[in-house]
């Protein structure tokens, strides 16, 4: 408690100090912060109450922070485990054999644990861009994969607004993972394809091409693909 000698004295000191000890004692209570070493005149106890309550004010943050960060983890969580409780129950109905369905599930299993690329349909801000500037936007991003091209580079020389309106209506982006196929033999060439990231392997069948046994070709970055699609329908 406090001594009569020392509460009488209290009531001696200026308002102001009055004031400071009043607001360093309730925001001690709201921020949990001890009190052991007491200021001595009215500036330290400003300063330590503006201490105090930064100090609230950052656990308080740090809290909410933690919470959002468990709470995003636990939907993503979620979000995975629903989507292979679903696909184990799609197999089970289905009665597939362990041969087909266990690769099945694996793969499943390695690609949700995965994070494709953004495109840009997902972001949905680009929605709000004018068609001009979202037109730019995208023959901007696409730009550098095109002048590996000695046609567009010549297209851009010539009119850049038309090759503008050109990349925005026929230039896309495929995100392939690891054993997808980007196409396959027999099938009607109908785009050309340039390589913006890592490595392909282009296999070539006996029964569909000009080869003797089967053959593979590593395709690497900024190489183009069914550039017959260019040329002809």
């Amino acid at each position: 408690g406090i001594r009569g000698e020392e509460y009488t004295e209290f009531l001696e000191t200026a308002k102001m100090y009055q004031y400071a000890v009043s607001l360093h004692w309730a925001s001690a209570q709201i921020a949990l912060g001890a009190i052991d070493v007491m200021p001595t005149n009215t500036l330290e106890r400003c300063f330590f109450v503006c201490t105090m309550m930064w100090g609230f004010l950052f656990g308080s943050t740090l809290v909410s922070t933690l919470s959002a960060a468990m709470i995003d983890y636990q939907m993503t969580q979620k979000d995975r485990t629903v989507k292979l409780r679903t696909l184990r129950q799609y197999l089970r109905e289905n009665n597939l054999s362990p041969a087909i369905a266990v690769p099945v599930q694996k793969q499943v299993e390695q690609r949700l644990a995965q994070r494709d690329p953004l495109v840009e349909k997902d972001v949905a801000a680009l929605a709000l861009l004018s068609p001009e500037l979202r037109q730019q936007l995208h023959f901007e991003i696409q730009h550098p994969r095109l002048v590996t091209h000695s046609m567009f580079r010549l297209w851009i020389s010539l009119d850049l607004k038309m090759t503008r309106r050109l990349c925005r209506k026929a230039v896309s982006v495929v995100n392939l993972r690891a054993k997808d196929d980007l196409f396959s033999a027999g099938l009607t060439a109908s785009s050309a394809y340039v390589v913006m990231s890592g490595s392909m392997t282009y296999t070539q069948q006996p029964d569909s091409a000009p080869v003797h046994h089967e053959t593979n070709t590593c395709v690497d970055t900024e190489a183009w693909l069914c550039e017959a699609a260019l040329w002809v329908e």
